[in-house]
């Protein structure tokens, strides 16, 4: 299980009680002010939560957060997803003359769906995913592609868990 980050909890904090960024760093300065550094950003955070009446989760898998909710710089994700599509693997060679290689797996929730992007070593997991697999993929984090949009890359010490192989299962 892992352990929540500053910025989900700031994105929970903002979800539910509908404040801008703007807003929240706000209320985040004025308990550094009250505090100094004797605190933790995450103990202000959870100050400021309970002041607003919010209950934070304390571990990623409690959010459940969706597809449609991503934001880039986002990490130590854990989401369950739908295979949609699998690119070949591209073998490409890199400026300093190593080899390295990529697959992207579209992969899809009730909300929407996107690119799930694997280097190196992470592309074997490509060969076991098929359309309609259930997955879960674990220790994920929210970039950006070459267009703006937002995608998923897995950690290095990322995982994905085939939870159902019944091909073109619903979303």
């Amino acid at each position: 299980m892992s352990k929540i980050d500053s910025e989900i909890l700031k994105w929970c904090i903002m979800y539910v009680a509908n404040l801008t960024p703007e807003q929240l760093d706000q209320l985040i300065k004025e308990k550094m002010s009250i505090f100094g550094h004797l605190l933790s950003e995450q103990t202000i955070l959870g100050i400021i939560a309970s002041e607003l009446g919010i209950s934070l989760p304390t571990k990623i898998e409690e959010i459940g957060i969706k597809l449609n909710q991503l934001i880039p710089g986002l990490y130590n994700l854990s989401l369950k997803l739908s295979v949609k599509e699998v690119e070949e693997i591209k073998t490409f060679t890199r400026p300093d003359g190593t080899t390295g290689q990529l697959v992207r797996v579209k992969v899809c929730d009730k909300t929407g769906e996107m690119w799930l992007v694997l280097w190196d070593e992470q592309t074997s997991y490509a060969y076991n995913l098929k359309p309609g697999m259930k997955i879960l993929v674990s220790k994920a984090r929210t970039t950006t592609d070459g267009l703006g949009r937002v995608e998923l890359q897995l950690d290095k010490m990322g995982t994905i868990k085939i939870l159902e192989e019944k091909q073109n299962a619903s979303v």
